[in-house]
């Protein structure tokens, strides 16, 4: 409460103490100029009819002393009355005096009241102000020292991460080494197994080594021994994938079409049997997106979204591919939803494979422009990817950002590309 509101109720209540004051004072001097002027006139009024009265004509001594006398009377008569109505006067004033000076001192007992209550109030609100400064003061301390474990957090989390990554990289090794001896054992036709489980293990090795045929014939025969198999549909179609991308980069045309056709039966049997499988969803969208077919990719991506919204790479696949076709303004929504995503996973060590969301925070930030952000996120990204063929789907992506259908330049992807490059 400020001293100008206070000053104001002030001014108020006097006004409405002096506004009734005088009304009854003005009541009053009324009355009392009549009485007064009833009084000065009533003398003359009276000396008018005895003079009337008094007969001039009468010669007799005795009639004439008579009359005087009676006027006599009647000038005492009327200075008795004159008298009894001052009393009177002087009483009334009395008496409305006293009640004046009584109810001018409730009155101003009761503003004296009202003022000290104010003054309690702002004397309350004080109090509060200065406890709620105080606990400003503690807020502010309490965000410097979370600032400061979350920065130590951060540390701790990319030490982490590097320690995850540091494990996996010698587990890649030791399942390189094993792939080695399994590429021995395959040429002496003794790999394949009657177990599903075995054939699947071994075939996916073999494919993430390069060796594709020998990964076709284990994971197909895994299928044909147990087709709703978990995941042997969807490692089938990739195996094929990969195979497709290395005719057609040999220049085998025909042959690698082929593939592709062969990987979409067997992702989209995969989907069938899976449809919440995110990676085999989007795995379907990006061979679409190989054939030239964007708008079954875009399909196939936003379905994958849909199973779910978190998927940095879900929405990464959408943002990029809508870029690509000049939908700037859907592009820049997922791109800003890629980059949160991923930064939630990283947060919460969702991953053990933290690599492939700061490749993912790394492209939302280059797509919004934030370059030099961007290069941090890509410097992590390489510097935790345990195998270098990881690079290749990544180069791949920012490839088709490069030859987007609007011819939209893109800053820094130049030196993004070339970072990759340098360590594949």
């Amino acid at each position: 409460m400020s001293a100008a509101k206070q000053s104001d109720t002030s001014r108020l209540f006097s006004s409405k103490q002096s506004a009734v004051s005088w009304a009854g004072l003005r009541s009053f001097f009324w009355v009392a100029i009549i009485l007064i002027a009833l009084l000065v006139l009533l003398p003359f009024i009276m000396q008018i009819v005895a003079f009337w009265k008094y007969d001039i004509t009468s010669s007799s001594i005795a009639d004439q002393v008579k009359q005087q006398a009676d006027q006599t009377q009647n000038l005492l008569n009327l200075l008795n009355t004159f008298a009894a109505i001052i009393g009177v006067v002087f009483a009334v004033f009395a008496a409305v005096t006293v009640a004046l000076g009584v109810y001018g001192f409730s009155t101003n007992n009761g503003f004296r009241d009202l003022e000290k209550e104010w003054q309690d109030r702002l004397d309350e609100l004080a109090k509060k102000s200065t406890a709620i400064e105080s606990l400003e003061n503690d807020m502010q301390q309490k965000n410097e020292q979370l600032k400061k474990l979350q920065e130590e957090s951060a540390g701790l989390r990319d030490q982490l991460q590097k320690n995850v990554t540091s494990a996996q990289a010698q587990l890649n090794k030791q399942v390189e080494e094993i792939s080695v001896v399994i590429r021995h054992l395959g040429v002496t036709g003794h790999l394949a197994s009657n177990d599903p489980r075995i054939n699947f293990a071994l075939g996916r090795i073999l494919s993430g080594g390069g060796d594709y045929d020998k990964a076709i014939e284990l994971l197909e025969a895994a299928a044909l021994l147990d087709p709703t198999f978990p995941e042997v549909q969807q490692e089938l179609g990739l195996t094929y994938r990969r195979r497709g991308d290395r005719y057609n980069g040999l220049g085998e045309t025909k042959e690698g079409e082929e593939d592709y056709e062969i990987a979409i039966q067997k992702l989209q049997e995969g989907v069938r049997q899976h449809p919440d499988d995110v990676q085999t969803v989007a795995i379907l969208g990006g061979l679409y997106r190989r054939k030239g077919d964007y708008g079954r990719a875009m399909e196939y991506y936003k379905q994958a979204v849909a199973v779910d919204p978190t998927s940095s790479y879900a929405l990464g696949n959408v943002a990029s591919l809508a870029w690509y076709l000049g939908e700037e303004k859907l592009a820049h929504e997922m791109f800003a939803s890629t980059g949160q995503a991923a930064q939630q996973r990283l947060d919460t060590l969702a991953s053990l494979e933290p690599y492939w969301d700061y490749f993912d925070l790394g492209l939302s930030q280059l797509m919004l422009g934030k370059i030099e952000d961007a290069k941090q996120s890509y410097k992590k990204a390489i510097e935790f990817t345990p195998s270098k063929i990881h690079f290749e789907g990544v180069l791949n992506n920012l490839s088709l950002l490069k030859k987007n259908t609007h011819g939209r330049p893109v800053p820094g992807i130049d030196e993004i590309i070339e970072m990759i490059e340098a360590a594949r």
